[in-house]
């Protein structure tokens, strides 16, 4: 799928809109620029073999 400027203002509304924030237009307008970067980064994590099913680094072991 492609996506556009278009579809990431989109995009970028409808996450705002879910979860009831209003922000200023000249804040909208640089999270819809950092969107790409943003979403590129979310799905690297995705695409890492052979982590998805493992503990994160930091655990908390309250029975230490």
């Amino acid at each position: 799928m492609t996506t556009t400027p278009h579809t990431h203002r989109t995009v970028v509304e409808a996450l705002l809109q879910q979860h009831q924030l209003e922000v200023p237009a000249e804040e909208l307008d640089l999270l819809v620029q950092a969107y790409p970067a943003r979403r590129a980064a979310v799905q690297a994590l995705y695409e890492l073999d052979g982590v998805r099913y493992e503990e994160p680094a930091v655990i908390f072991e309250p029975r230490v």
